[in-house]
């Protein structure tokens, strides 16, 4: 397991990170590049001087910077990023020329057989895109620079997704049906 959230950590930040973000190589090069550029981006909080989990503009549908239940994970970074990890590196280029994405079995999708998105696929997109933009070298679960706990806010993210489902929300529900697209 530990060398598949290598190959993710490293497909989304290094391989796809500039058709992700829409940035340059140069803003993901290295932790201060990420801090000065992303801090906000990835919910932090001048005032407090934290990270908080949900406000991150990054998983946010149009950027914004409070959570919302009808916008959370609903980001094109998001969308692409699923797209990086689950169906691999081209289909970022192909999902931003608005092509057709094939789902083949040499994938992380394939492999898995993963036919639907789930609670914790989405989970750990909402993570790993924050990641990406911490100033964090290395996905751990508390992260070295950044002092964000990542494990907890996969769990979170996690419970927030398996609640939605469980009450039968319909905003989950159509969430479902985005990424299932």
């Amino acid at each position: 397991m530990q060398v598949q959230r290598s190959n993710t950590v490293t497909r989304v930040r290094s391989q796809c990170g500039q058709a992700i973000f829409d940035c340059s190589l140069e803003d993901l090069a290295d932790a201060d590049s990420c801090k000065k550029k992303f801090r906000n981006a990835i919910g932090w909080n001048e005032s407090e001087k934290v990270y908080e989990r949900w406000n991150c503009s990054i998983l946010n549908e149009n950027g914004s910077e409070k959570a919302d239940k009808f916008i959370v994970f609903r980001s094109q970074a998001m969308s692409r990023c699923y797209a990086a990890i689950f169906f691999g590196t081209n289909t970022v280029k192909s999902i931003r020329a608005g092509q057709f994405v094939g789902k083949g079995k040499e994938t992380v999708a394939g492999v898995w057989g993963l036919t639907h998105a789930t609670p914790g696929s989405i989970a750990m997109c909402a993570t790993i895109i924050c990641w990406a933009l911490s100033e964090d070298l290395y996905l751990q679960e508390y992260g070295k620079h950044s002092r964000i706990n990542w494990q907890q806010h996969f769990k979170s993210y996690l419970m927030y997704l398996l609640d939605g489902i469980r009450q039968k929300k319909v905003w989950v529900i159509k969430l479902f049906q985005k990424y299932d697209e």
